[in-house]
Parts: C-alpha cells; sequence; structure tokens
C-alpha cells in the first residue's frame, strides 16, 4: 500500500497476493555467514572483504567460457550458487 502512495495513486486499489512464483525468495542472502560481522546495532551488519586474485578470476573466467558444464564450473568458483531448476 505504501508503494502504491509513493507512485501517487490515491483512493483504492486492488491487491492481489499471489504468491511467490518458481525462483522467488522473500529476502536476499547477501553475505556468507562467516562474512558479515555484527555492529551494535541489532539489523546492521559489516561485510567481510573476500580475497579474490585478479589473475585467479580471469583464470576462471575463461575456464568458464570454454567449459562445457557451466554450471558445474560456477559452483566450484561460487560455493553459494544455486540454479533456479536445482532442488
Amino acid at each position: 500500500k505504501k508503494m502504491i502512495r509513493l507512485y501517487g495513486k490515491e483512493g483504492e486499489v486492488e491487491i492481489v497476493y499471489t504468491g511467490l512464483r518458481p525462483g522467488e525468495k522473500l529476502y536476499e542472502e547477501l553475505l556468507l555467514d562467516d562474512a558479515e560481522c555484527k555492529t551494535r546495532y541489532e539489523s546492521i551488519y559489516v561485510a567481510g572483504s573476500t580475497d579474490y586474485p585478479i589473475e585467479k578470476l580471469r583464470a576462471d573466467i575463461e575456464a568458464l567460457m570454454a567449459a562445457g558444464d557451466l554450471r558445474e564450473r560456477l559452483r566450484r568458483i561460487v560455493p553459494e550458487y544455486r540454479p533456479a531448476d536445482s532442488d
């Protein structure tokens, strides 16, 4: 309702709740568990840096481009990667 109001609509606007569609999430995991540090404020976190040398990144990208099984290579490079169609 607030978003509709901010958009400039006034009066009654019908809202239809459709639920989540395949691949949609209620929230996103933006940080790895070990990469976040709490602060004195309950809902504020600080992200720790992930060291990934540029030469390794270049080599991994080249390997991805030449790979037959891109998803498997991507899983090795980004362990948190979860394709939408995987269970």
